[in-house]
């Protein structure tokens, strides 16, 4: 027997309430019309189905790194290590659940296309019957005529695409939870070795200050030559008044250290003379 509840709804294929509080004569004959009017889908169903559903499970917890900790001195190499490991975790995480989500939605597009079919399948059968009554009806027979059309695979085919929708929710969940910790394990690993080029960069500098400290001394004696009676040279005084031009451009010393910081992101004890 046809429900008589007012409680059967229209909804559209993107899952948008089309028209609500009706039975489900006025139900089907709606969604009948939206088809007709050229939309690319559109579904009967019952208000209480939906709170009958069961409620969405949570997304599983998918393994990321803790937020960013300095490492302790001497440890920044060790942090480097593990940072480089969790960023290799995260992205065959990240891999998986992208391929997770997107064969979950494929399943929910042929879910959602079982219904369409089984819905146009199930009006043509109503309009079958209807045509059959009505003959029955001008013959003067319809007392004798009982004609049902069985609903059964159109509901099979909606529950099916419902719970396809919760696998693909659920699916895509983990995708956005994949991606954020695909994100932090790239923030951490970037920050890991940005401790490591800023102790390199730190031993740089002390290095510029030992030679500079030399440098000053060898002037300062070469300069107090004077007083054992010595004559500097005209070659001595131009190189003590002209500085040596560097034989390194800024483009190769910008490149050395993209090399280097391409080299710790694959290996956790790169050196910056192995980046030359």
């Amino acid at each position: 027997m046809m429900a008589t509840r007012d409680d059967w709804r229209v909804v559209l294929h993107d899952g948008r309430v089309y028209a609500e509080n009706l039975n489900q004569a006025q139900a089907e004959e709606m969604a009948a019309m939206v088809l007709q009017n050229g939309a690319p889908g559109a579904r009967t169903e019952r208000a209480s189905w939906r709170s009958q559903q069961q409620p969405q499970s949570a997304p599983k917890p998918i393994s990321t790194p803790a937020v960013w900790t300095p490492p302790a001195p001497g440890q920044e190499r060790e942090a480097l290590r593990e940072a480089i490991v969790r960023r290799a975790d995260a992205s065959v995480a990240l891999n998986r659940a992208r391929a997770a989500s997107e064969s979950g939605t494929r399943f929910l597009d042929d879910a959602q296309a079982e219904v369409y079919r089984q819905a146009e399948a199930h009006q043509s059968a109503t309009k079958e019957a209807g045509a059959l009554i009505a003959e029955a009806i001008r013959s003067g027979v319809a007392s004798t005529v009982t004609r049902t059309v069985d609903r059964g695979r159109l509901i099979d085919a909606e529950a099916r695409r419902d719970t396809a929708r919760v696998a693909a929710d659920e699916l895509a969940a983990e995708l956005l939870a994949a991606e954020a910790g695909d994100k932090t394990a790239e923030s951490c690993l970037r920050l890991a070795a940005g401790v490591v080029k800023q102790q390199q960069l730190a031993a740089l500098v002390d290095r510029l200050d030992t030679l500079q400290r030399e440098a000053w001394k060898l002037r300062f004696q070469i300069e107090m030559s004077r007083l054992s009676d010595l004559a500097l040279t005209p070659q001595h005084q131009y190189i003590l008044s002209n500085p040596v031009p560097s034989e390194l451009s800024q483009g190769e010393a910008a490149a050395h250290w993209r090399r280097f910081s391409d080299a710790l992101r694959e290996n956790p004890e790169a050196t910056w003379e192995g980046a030359q």
